[in-house]
């Protein structure tokens, strides 16, 4: 909730005050930069088996696509702010967010099922 409502705060300052905008964008750039290496570092975690992640459906879906549209804007006014680095280090973050949010959506919808496997389909 702190990165869609900061974000957000930050967008309209960059859109509606343009005398503020250099310091909006820098702090959104913060933001970003802290919540992607946040991101990172709890995938690579995962990776090496010291967390386990799961997808889960019982995700509202409104919230979920709100957070995606601002993080994808936040990602246009920073490059078109002149902070292309940040974009370019943020974007895996927001990529594999995205995919994630697209399963978890197709499964709250039901278009997709999760089921655990047979050990006896293995052998």
């Amino acid at each position: 909730m702190l990165l869609r409502y900061s974000s957000l705060l930050c967008l309209i300052v960059i859109a509606f005050y343009p005398e503020y905008a250099e310091h909006a964008a820098s702090i959104l750039a913060g933001l970003l930069l802290v919540f992607a290496t946040s991101f990172y570092f709890l995938m690579t975690s995962s990776i090496i088996g010291i967390r386990e992640i799961r997808l889960s459906d019982d995700i509202d879906i409104n919230y979920t696509w709100q957070n995606r549209a601002i993080l994808a804007t936040s990602l246009v006014a920073l490059m078109m702010s002149g902070m292309p680095g940040v974009v370019y280090y943020t974007l895996p973050f927001a990529l594999i967010g995205l995919v994630t949010d697209v399963f978890a959506t197709l499964l709250v919808m039901g278009a997709i099922e999760v089921e655990d496997s047979d050990p006896e389909d293995d052998e």
